[in-house]
């Protein structure tokens, strides 16, 4: 069963290896080299290469560090050696590029690597813009360094240029040293069958057909999205009652759903959407390039809020329904901020914009006046709960919660924050055990703290289902009910689920509100307000 993604978009992917040659070429490379501190001599913070960081996702996976024992020039290398705890993916450090530097252009990727003890696992660099290319090492050098060097052609419109140096395993290590990124003398990068955003032709802004748009029962008290009618990964939208029934498909189309809201007036819906099958596996999903959308019932229009050349994903109106609040990470910028938007589409606004950074899963208080949020850079190596105005000022950091989990996919810490009614709790959940519980997603917990960070509440320990991974949680309108979906993978597979649950605000009183089998995913339940 696939796991379900989460509502962020992180853009620290975390990397499977794959059989891929690395290759050598005569570069015919010159000029500038754009990686910096690329033979490792100035040192940074906790004995790593300054300029160069731990992956998050991949942190307390093994050991990066400036190495004197053994280099090829010069007074240090940068080695990494995995641990016992590296048994799902990689192991490995990063480093951000300039990507106006190398859009458009051929460039060489070159230097020296040692590779010892990693039996059949893999030690490589992998360059990713808008696609990933690697380079793979022999899997034992003789206890020597060996030049490599590859040439790749970059697109006019990446949306970011990353270097990661990996290790696959638990044992051996890698040194790395004089590396190198330089553009090939007289060479522009052909466009791979793309257009550039200047000339590519944007989809439709508007749809009008009664046909794809239902009508909200007046009982209706949640909206999520399921596969229960497509036969397919694909999602759409979905309502239903606080008893479980009169369960009514709201959307009739071709498109795949992901985050929804509704506004109060119960008029509105504002969802995540996908159009276009743009990453593997094959067909519309979770994991490809969505935009956000407005859904008016009453008119049965659909208005597209944002670019599709860009990723966003979000699910809060401001109270009065005029703003929409949600991430996006534009096509030309590599990293993940929050805007707001007009509900007719205007004023596109940008509230962050902090550098090396991933900011996202925002939610408006019910006031108005602030927005609660997550943030991770390579400080923290954990997402963080933050709070802002309106404007993206006033920033305060509200909860951490410490070191935290990370699983296969996610980094540690909080994710998809949401307030109650009257403002005092702000309710999220986070990992507490990575594996293959519940299909690998690993178990995840919903907590709840006072919107001031003064106290915490596991409740899924306190309501005793805490084997499971509970994701995207929401108050009732009361704040008396939690809604959130969750996923299940039992010893006896009729008791396994993936479905839409209610709990009281202290985590007791557990009651299921969908039914379907396993395979069939109801998810990312909102209640309406």
């Amino acid at each position: 069963m696939n796991n379900v993604t989460k509502s962020t978009l992180f853009f620290f992917l975390i990397i499977l290896f794959t059989n891929v040659a690395c290759s050598s070429i005569s570069t015919g490379a010159t000029g500038t080299n754009y990686l910096g501190n690329p033979d490792f001599e100035e040192k940074g913070k906790n004995n790593l290469p300054s300029g160069w960081s731990v992956v998050p996702a991949y942190e307390g996976k093994g050991d990066a560090s400036i190495d004197q024992e053994s280099v090829k020039t010069g007074k240090y290398s940068l080695k990494l050696k995995p641990n016992h705890r590296n048994t799902s993916a990689a192991f490995g450090v990063f480093k951000l590029l300039n990507a106006d530097a190398v859009k458009g252009k051929k460039i060489t990727i070159s230097g020296f690597a040692k590779v010892e003890g990693i039996g059949e696992n893999r030690a490589g660099i992998l360059f990713k813009t808008d696609r990933d290319e690697w380079l793979l090492f022999p899997q034992d050098t003789g206890g020597k360094f060996i030049s490599f060097s590859k040439t790749i052609s970059v697109s006019q419109s990446i949306p970011e240029a990353n270097m990661l140096l990996l290790i696959s395993g638990t044992k051996g290590s890698v040194w790395f040293d004089d590396l190198k990124v330089q553009t090939v003398d007289g060479t522009a990068a052909p466009e791979a069958g793309k257009r550039s955003p200047e000339t590519k032709k944007l989809a439709a802004t508007k749809i009008k057909d009664s046909g794809r748009l239902g009508d909200l029962p007046a009982t209706s008290a949640i909206t999520f999205v399921s596969n229960r009618d497509t036969g397919s990964r694909r999602a759409e939208i979905y309502s239903v009652d606080v008893s479980g029934n009169n369960i009514t498909r709201l959307t009739f189309t071709k498109e795949h759903h992901f985050l929804t809201a509704v506004d109060r007036s119960r008029r509105y819906i504002v969802t995540s959407r996908a159009v276009e099958d743009t990453a593997r596996p094959e067909g519309l999903g979770d994991e490809d390039r969505k935009a956000m959308w407005l859904l008016d019932l009453k008119e049965k229009e659909e208005i597209r809020l944002t670019d599709p050349r860009n990723h966003a994903e979000g699910r809060s109106f401001s109270p009065d329904g005029e703003w929409i609040v949600f991430l996006m990470k534009k096509d030309d910028k590599g990293q993940v901020d929050i805007y707001k938007v007009r509900r007719d589409s205007s004023s596109l606004t940008n509230l962050t914009d902090t550098p090396y950074a991933s900011e996202g899963d925002p939610a408006w208080s019910p006031d108005g006046n602030a927005i609660v949020y997550t943030y991770l850079d390579a400080n923290s190596r954990r997402f963080l709960l933050k709070t802002m105005d309106e404007n993206g000022k006033n920033v305060k950091t509200i909860y951490d919660g410490g070191p935290g989990v990370s699983t296969r996919v996610y980094p540690p810490g909080n994710y998809d924050p949401a307030w109650s009614r009257d403002g005092k709790w702000i309710v999220f959940e986070r990992a507490v055990k990575s594996g293959k519980d519940n299909w690998g997603s690993g178990i995840w917990h919903i907590f709840k703290v006072r919107s001031d960070g003064s106290e915490v509440k596991d409740l899924s320990v306190t309501g005793k289902h805490a084997d499971r991974a509970e994701y995207l949680p929401s108050f009732s309108p009361d704040g008396k009910h939690i809604v959130f979906g969750s996923i299940y993978e039992a010893r006896d597979s009729h008791q396994s689920h993936n479905d839409i649950f209610i709990m009281d605000s202290n985590g007791d009183s557990l009651r299921r509100l969908t039914t379907d089998t396993p395979t069939t995913s109801n998810m990312f339940p909102v209640w309406i307000p």
